[in-house]
Parts: structure tokens; sequence; C-alpha cells
């Protein structure tokens, strides 16, 4: 850096501020939340956010997202309350449209924010086969008969039927009651057990436990209720949930360790359930201290984002007699090059309110 003489010695130990803070947050690619739009974040995101339309955005109460905040276009960003902005950063996307407003409100927190960032197409969910089997069965304890599942096409597990085994296919409405459980999945498989469904719904406690990879394919929203548990904690990339029309709803304690993909529908995760993996939906609501924790391996370890080394910046600034200055930080070795600009005064950051300007 070259220091300007007529700069203070404070606002020189901000700027260096400003270039650690810029450099220590380009993060790896941990993508836990991947939507068409959003309007109002309330619960907490555990890794990247990326937003594929324009529009407002608030942040409430404890919302938080600990990687990046990827929308397009230049928004202004306001921050409500005694409390810096993230770093900013520019991606390779289209400057426009311009005008609409980032805002966090009172303990909400990102990591840092990427403006004109390009809108990544969801994938498509096709639709789940028709199932050929016939028989609806609600089995009530651990003594009744599934029978051949080939001809099984609704299936009731209630209080007392305890656990239950159904191979890869097509079958109809699956509804798990009061800590009964499910297997899904071949021990030891590479490729992943398709288990296509017209509807689900699991209640108070229930579980699916899967033995390998697992693609769960349902054509309608889903419902998980009351500390039901989908998926296998220690191998997360076991699962993709796929639902083809609608969304997911998990309410009580429920908890989904894998990939929801919903891209025609809203994923809501209510206070104290959370989703272990990704989502990738037309919308989301988090509310409470609803989570979604990015997973990215099998082994059960959590990879929380993680600043890549700081690359090589190049700084530059101007001070008006206003004693308002402009900072752009450069870098000169990331691909794509990345740049920030900050705004200080020589006494304090300033913090009501940034629009980035080039």
């Amino acid at each position: 850096f070259k220091q300007n003489h007529v700069m203070k010695h404070r606002l020189w130990h901000r700027v260096v501020l400003a270039y650690l803070l810029c450099c220590g947050s380009v993060l790896a690619a941990q993508l836990a939340v991947h939507v068409e739009a959003l309007s109002n974040l309330n619960g907490r995101i555990e890794g990247d956010l990326r937003i594929n339309r324009p529009g407002a955005l608030t942040l409430n109460g404890s919302a938080s997202i600990s990687g990046r905040l990827q929308v397009p276009g230049t928004p202004e960003i306001r921050i409500n309350g005694p409390r810096p902005l993230p770093p900013v950063v520019e991606g390779t996307g289209a400057a426009t449209p311009s005008g609409r407003r980032i805002t966090l409100n009172g303990q909400a927190a990102v990591n840092s924010i990427e403006i004109r960032s390009d809108a990544m197409s969801l994938p498509v969910v096709p639709a789940p086969g028709t199932p050929t089997g016939t028989r609806s069965v609600a089995l009530n304890t651990s003594l009744d008969a599934l029978g051949d599942p080939q001809t099984l096409r609704n299936l009731t597990l209630n209080s007392n039927a305890g656990e239950r085994r159904l191979p890869a296919g097509r079958y109809g409405q699956i509804t798990l009651n009061s800590n009964t459980r499910l297997r899904l999945g071949v021990a030891g498989a590479v490729e992943p057990s398709l288990v296509e469904l017209q509807g689900l719904t699991l209640n108070s406690s229930a579980r699916i436990e899967l033995d390998g990879p697992v693609i769960l394919r349902v054509r309608n929203s889903i419902v998980f209720n009351g500390q039901a548990t989908v998926g296998k904690e220690t191998s997360p990339a076991w699962l993709r949930v796929e639902i083809q029309s609608g969304g997911v709803t998990l309410n009580g304690q429920a908890v989904v360790y894998g990939a929801v993909i919903a891209p025609s529908g809203q994923v809501v995760v209510n206070g104290g359930t959370r989703i272990e993996g990704k989502v990738q939906a037309a919308g989301v609501v988090l509310n409470g201290n609803g989570l979604v924790r990015y997973r990215q391996t099998g082994d059960g370890t959590v990879e929380p984002p993680a600043p890549v080394a700081p690359a090589a910046v190049a700084a530059s600034y101007s001070l008006d007699q206003g004693g308002e200055t402009s900072f752009v930080l450069a870098s000169a070795t990331t691909e794509p090059p990345v740049a920030v600009l900050f705004q200080a005064r020589c006494e304090t950051l300033k913090e009501s309110s940034w629009s980035p300007r080039v």
C-alpha cells in the first residue's frame, strides 16, 4: 500500500482491516441454499446462499449466512445497527438491475456479499413413474405382514409396526407414524436405489434409514413432523430427495440428512428443524432457529466455509475535502479478478448504507 500523506493514522489502520476482511472472506464454493427468489430470511444458513432473481431482501432478527450471499445486479446494501458493512465483492455478471435493496436488521449477519452474480439453473426433476401395485396396506404390529412389495401401492406404518424394508420401485402414498422405521437402499451399492412415490409423510419420530445411496423421487409435497428423521447422519451424500411438483415442510424437530431438490416449490424449515446437506428450490422459508447446514462429504464431518489464502492486492484511494474516502481493493491473482469498494471516514467506517461504484 502507498500511504498518501494526507491520510490520518487511524484511517490507515482501517484500510488494512478492510484488506484483511476482503482477502479472508473469499470462500470456497459451499452452496447450502440455491433458490429462484427470496425476500426474507429469518433462520440460519451455514454455507453460501445464491439467489437467481433480483429483488429486495431483508434479513431479520438473528438470521445469519456464514458464507457468501450471492445476488444478481448491483443492489444497495443497508445496515440497520451499529456494526460494519460485510465485505462486498463483484462477480462477472451484469451490473443491472440496480436500486434494489439488501437490508440487515437486528443482529442479522452475513460473512460476505457477492453482487453481479450470474443465475444458475435449478435441477429438473422428472415425474415419478406410475405405481403398478394395487394393494393399500396398513401395518399396526410387528407381526403384520407386508406382502410382496411388487404388488404394493400405498403403505401406512402405525405405532407398533416396527421396522420395514422397501426395495427400489414405484409406490403410491407412504405414511410413517409414531417411531416406525422404513429402510431403503442397498448396502455396498455404488449406484443409488430409485424409490418413486406419489406422496410421503412422516410423523412423531418416524424415520427413513439408509443402507446405501438413495434417490427418493416424490410427485407431491412432503411433510416431516415431530422429530422425524430422514437419511443417515454420517452419510448425507447418500440421500437425494426430489419433489416434482410441490415442496417440503419440516416441523417440530425434524431433520433431513441429504440434498432436497424442489424446483417448483418451497422448502419450509421451521424453528427447531434442520437440513444437513443442501437445498435447491424455487423458494425457501427459514423460521426461528431453522437451519440449513452445508454438508459435502459422507463421513459425518461438517465443512464450514473457510477462507482461502490471501491474494495479492493492489489498493487505490482518493480523499476529498469532506473527509469521506473511497477505497478500491482489487485482487491481481484471483480468477476471475475480484474488486471491492469500501467507503470510510477518517475516524469511523460508514455503517448506514453502501452502494458500489465501479
